[in-house]
């Protein structure tokens, strides 16, 4: 059983700081966010205001930090962008340092365990590749990045110095580029400036040639990296590198996201940030042998997340993206839209609409193809195009194809009997349309059962012993039933015994809905399953074998 802890998150209201409060409470934690606001955003925080164990205390880092009685304490508070880091270069370094002072004397006073998010930019502009935490790094200490840059660095010193001085217990995590939801547009890093940029349009911006690298780790991944790292028994952990450790080039990069956002946005090439780091990758050997972590989530499924976040959230036009002022009218090259063409949706292409009305179709599934289909024969007005997220249309109704097979993953909600749409399937086909045998099984415990389920085919596979269970369980349901159908697994087990619902109705309605059947209600099992039970399917079969053979 997980200890349940009080814990404090400075900078809570932070684009990490906030998903690490959503998985605290998630697991059960009371969790206090402290966050000034500066660069926090409380829209962050929606799903925690709602949470009873969670709590906010507006204040700011560099003030001293109140008893609490909290057990642990993760110290995220300090601006991560460049362009945020930099406006005030000093206050960044205060925040730094005399916000960790401030947590790791609470630690000393109340015995809290602390962790310092620390950054790979401790590393700086590194001659050693991959990063392991023994490397010294080659930092400028009176450079532009040099406050966010040293002032990690400081902490580190001081939690390493208040362990050996004051025997606090710490944890340091090195973080690398992380991304996901709730990065703000104007963020000012790589990934949140190029899915902005793509999806508004705009010139993609690429500092230098491109050929710079990078490693990004996707937000659930590293949450459960600081968690390990936090919970590991002993009174000191880290420095640890937590990132992913496949590493991809910045043009590599913005070709991924021009692709997966549909964009013709051209590439635009600007000078190189001063000590601006050319090479990005960690070793995590560390965290993989000390507390067993190792990211899971790939780059190309952490962007697709991502962008379906900032395409579902309000565009709010970023700030200056440029963010070193030399930058300013320093294009040195520029891709034409043609040369993306192959970034494109092949089923969205631009219209030459002429003086025709457009008529946009949001959804590429039956319904949203047939509206389509229709308008473009019965309107000379309007000129139809369908906006389609995924690369394939068809929605749930299309076929997939797996390792040489083929899979119509809802064939059965598509093709129909009703005769409009056998109609429009012959109109639009014609002589292509063609029919296909089909057979539905299930597979289980080794045997295929037929589908829809005949009883003795059924009870067959099932065996004999198996089949005397599953009949003393209907009997003993029937006698003693439950008193209320409140859900799906009281309806199933009230009219088929707890023995089929196990094996039929359970793992299928959970892995299809992805909801236990105890939060499922009875009256939607009624409307799915009607007028069925065990004793009619018994009597069906009977009737069906009983009834003589006729010549033909």
């Amino acid at each position: 059983m997980v200890q349940v802890n009080k814990i404090l998150v400075t900078g809570g209201a932070g684009f990490i700081g906030s998903h690490l409060c959503d998985r605290l409470l998630q697991d059960g934690h009371y969790v206090v966010c402290l966050d000034n606001f500066v660069t926090g955003n409380r829209a962050n925080l929606k799903a925690a205001f709602k949470n009873p164990r969670f709590s906010l205390i507006e204040q700011n880092v560099q003030s001293p930090i109140a008893d609490g009685n909290y057990n642990q304490i993760y110290n995220l508070a300090c601006p991560a962008s460049p362009p945020k880091y930099q406006l005030d270069a000093v206050e960044t370094m205060r925040t730094c340092i005399i916000g960790a002072m401030n947590v790791l004397e609470y630690g000393k006073t109340h015995g809290a365990r602390i962790l310092q998010a620390s950054t790979s930019e401790v590393y700086g502009d590194p001659d050693k590749h991959p990063q392991a935490e023994e490397y010294v790094g080659a930092v400028n200490c009176t450079g532009r990045r040099a406050c966010y840059d040293e002032g990690k660095r400081a902490s580190e010193a001081l939690f390493f110095d208040y362990h050996r001085q004051y025997k606090v217990e710490i944890r340091v995590a090195r973080i690398f580029n992380t991304y996901g939801p709730r990065m703000s547009h104007d963020d000012g890093r790589v990934i949140p400036n190029f899915i902005t940029q793509a999806l508004q349009g705009s010139p993609i911006t690429i500092y230098g040639d491109g050929s710079q690298s990078r490693s990004f780790c996707y937000i659930d991944d590293l949450i459960d990296g600081l968690i390990k790292l936090m919970n590991e028994p002993g009174g000191r952990h880290g420095p640890m590198n937590l990132g992913n450790p496949m590493e991809f080039s910045v043009r590599e990069l913005a070709e991924i996201i021009l692709k997966k956002a549909n964009s013709c946005s051209e590439l635009k090439f600007l000078s190189l940030p001063e000590d601006d780091p050319k090479i990005r990758q960690p070793d995590i050997n560390k965290a993989k042998r000390e507390i067993n972590w190792l990211p899971t989530i790939s780059l190309l499924n952490g962007l697709d997340r991502t962008i379906d976040w900032y395409l579902s959230h309000p565009y709010t036009p970023p700030t200056n993206v440029e963010y070193l002022s030399d930058h300013l009218g320093k294009a040195v090259e520029t891709i034409s839209p043609e040369t993306q063409a192959k970034a494109n949706n092949p089923y969205i292409q631009p219209t030459n609409i002429g003086r025709k009305k457009s008529l946009a179709v949001i959804g590429g599934g039956p319904a949203g193809l047939t509206a389509a289909y229709e308008i473009q024969k019965h309107s000379a007005d309007y000129t139809p195009f369908v906006i389609e997220a995924d690369k394939i249309v068809g929605g749930i109704s299309r076929t997939e194809s797996h390792n040489g097979f083929r899979f119509d993953i809802g064939g059965h909600r598509f093709f129909t009997k009703v005769k409009e749409v056998e109609e429009l399937w012959h109109e639009v086909l014609g002589d292509d349309f063609i029919t296909r045998p089909r057979k539905s099984r299930i597979y289980y415990r080794g045997k295929y059962f037929d589908y829809p389920l005949k009883i003795v085919n059924a009870l067959t596979n099932m065996g004999a012993y198996e089949t005397v269970r599953i009949g003393l369980s209907y009997i003993k349901w029937r006698v003693f039933p439950s008193k209320v159908e409140q859900n799906l697994e009281q309806w199933v087990t009230n009219r088929f015994g707890g023995r089929l619902f196990y094996h039929f109705f359970k793992s299928y309605t959970e892995k299809v809905w992805g909801l236990p059947c105890t939060e499922i209600q009875a009256d939607w099992a009624a409307q799915r399953i009607q007028n069925l039970s065990l004793k009619k399917a018994c009597a069906d079969w009977r009737q069906r074998h009983q009834q003589p053979y006729r010549r033909i």
